[in-house]
Order: structure tokens, then sequence, then C-alpha cells
């Protein structure tokens, strides 16, 4: 066998050399893989159910002795209790239907932060701003028998005027058989519901009875002495009148003493509101009927109402309390379904 060339044996000899030094490269380490520490988290508070019983109300009334508003204050607590409210302030000018005091009171019970006011305004469109102010507060503000023209409250509870009174002028054509003269006695001009009272029953008699005369409509502001002085002017110069339609009962309870006081019994008699003592006229056939509106529902629907709103329930912006027409069929039973309940 040849022999390879010494210079051949040489390369041969160093490039192994070489290789046997060489090592091989480790591969580059990977970054070690950590994890975000764990965060605690809490669970969101839980929201506290609601308390009805913790409920704070304050009643702003037009006066602290018509019957109309008893009745009222009568239903609220009724359904206050109903629902174990006890928190529970009334609060009324001490001379009725007295705005200045009125809006007084406003600003006061607004200072102590009642969760709603409920609230029978002495003006619909003077008691805006003080309706606002409550509303701003935070202050759930439900009216009642009277709205707040100007800035709405968050409810308003009422008979409907308009379709009670449209009802008392049917009531007015059929008892004088669709002719004949007749008087309305209106309440206070800057009321609401002595609008909405004449609207209904006027629309009434234009729509179903065209033969009725009006022959005045006397404003008599709500008190049995002004209606009474109006219905003995009126006959005096109408002897032939043939009915008198008034638009609340206290007048109501003038315009009967003035027939009395003048022996008429010919005259019919329709009366708005149902107190007890103008039922019991119907009852007796001292008056020919009574169209109802119901102050203690307004008061138990004004609570619920409240109470609903507090919860955050939808209520509707207009609530209606209901109506009832009392004739002397129905008198007798009215009186005793009713009992405690009328003013």
């Amino acid at each position: 066998m040849s022999k390879l060339p010494r210079s051949l044996c040489l390369v041969l000899a160093l490039g192994m050399a070489l290789s046997a030094c060489q090592t091989a490269t480790p591969a580059p380490a990977q970054p070690a893989t950590t994890e975000a520490p764990a965060v605690a988290t809490e669970a969101p508070a839980a929201v506290p159910a609601f308390d009805v019983t913790k409920v704070k109300l304050i009643y702003v009334g037009v006066s602290a002795v018509a019957p109309y508003q008893k009745t009222n204050k009568a239903g609220i607590a009724d359904a206050a209790a109903a629902l174990g409210i006890t928190d529970i302030k009334y609060v009324d000018p001490p001379n009725d239907n007295d705005l200045d005091t009125q809006l007084q009171l406003m600003d006061a019970a607004i200072l102590e932060k009642p969760d709603a006011i409920l609230l029978v305004p002495v003006d619909s469109a003077a008691i805006g701003p003080s309706v606002q102010k409550a509303k701003d507060a935070g202050i759930i503000v439900v009216a009642i028998g009277i709205n707040s023209v100007q800035v709405p409250p968050d409810a308003f509870v009422a008979t409907d005027s308009v379709n009670t009174s449209y009802t008392a002028g049917e009531t007015m054509c059929t008892a004088l058989g669709g002719k004949g003269k007749i008087l309305v006695v209106l309440g206070n001009p800057i009321h609401a519901p002595t609008q909405l009272r004449e609207e209904g029953f006027m629309k009434a008699l234009t729509e179903k009875c065209p033969g009725l005369e009006v022959v005045g409509r006397q404003v008599a502001n709500w008190k049995p002495e002004e209606a009474q002085t109006v219905v003995i002017n009126t006959l005096n110069a109408h002897p032939d009148l043939a009915g008198v339609y008034t638009e609340n009962d206290t007048m109501g309870q003038g315009a009967l003493a003035a027939l009395q006081q003048l022996n008429n019994t010919a005259v019919k008699l329709v009366t708005y509101d149902c107190m007890q003592v103008m039922v019991e006229a119907v009852r007796d056939g001292k008056s020919f009927a009574d169209v109802c509106q119901m102050p203690f529902y307004e008061g138990q629907k004004a609570v619920e109402a409240a109470v609903s709103l507090l919860k955050g329930d939808k209520v509707d912006a207009v609530i209606d309390a209901g109506t009832f027409v009392v004739l002397k069929e129905n008198a007798a039973k009215f009186l005793i379904d009713f009992a405690g309940m009328l003013p």
C-alpha cells in the first residue's frame, strides 16, 4: 500500500485535532414563564333591600279643617299603616288656601329631607318652583286633587274632574228632563279643579242637553255662605230657576240652605264631592244627586304611588282615584259601604 504524502498527513492530523477540541454550543435558554400573581377581588356590596318601614313622608295641605283634606289624611294614614310606615308629618296653612304660608311650609319640608312629599297645592301654577326645589333635592312629589301645572310632580292622584263633572251635567239633564234654567256655582278661579269641573259640566250640556239654559256661572270660592248668597240672588232674579250645580259639597250645603230658606223644593240640586252631609241630603230627598270623588282613595293611592316610585317602579303620571254617582235609590247603601271614609 502506498504511503500518503507527509504534508497531507499533517493537514489531516491538524483537522482531527481541531475537531476534537470543539464543543457543542448550547441552545439559548428560554426565559422562565411566570404567571401574574392572583389579585384578590371583593364581591360587590349587596344593595340593601328596600325597607318601606323606614320611609319618611310629609303631607303639605291647603287646610287644617276642610273635610275633604281630613279624609285625604285618613286615606294616607290607612295606607301607611298597612305598609308599616310610621314617620308621617301633616302640615297645613293656619288659614285656608294661604299660598304664601304653603310656600314656606314647602321650604321647611324640603329641609327635613323626607323621602316623599304628598302635596295639595293652593295654586296650581305658583307651586311650581317649590315642586322643582323638592325634585332637585331628590324628594318624590305626589300631588293630590290639585295638580302642579308649571312643574309636573312625579305623580298626580285625583278623580278625573272633567269626566266626573261631565257625568254631573248628564245627571242634571236627566233631573230636568232636558230643559230649564240652571245656575252653575264655581269654586276658586285660580284652582284647576274649578276650571275642569266647569269644563266637563258645560261640555255635557252642549253635547247631551242643549235645551238647558245657564243663567249664571257665579264664583263662591268653595264657601257655603257665599254659595247661599249666590243662590238666593239668582232665584230672586230668576224665580223659574230649575236646577243648581255646585262644584263641591261645601257650596252645596250653602245652596241647600238657600233653597230651604226660601222654602223652594222645586229646584233640583246636583253637587260634587260626596260629603257625608250631602249624601244624607240625597238619601232624604233634599238634594237630587251627588257626584263623588273619593278623597280617602286619593290619600291611599298617593302613598302607594310614592312607595312604588321610591322602589324604582314606574307609575302612571296621572292616577284616577275613581268616581261614583249617588242618587236617592243608592244613597243609603253608599253610606253603609263607605262609612268612615266620607268627608
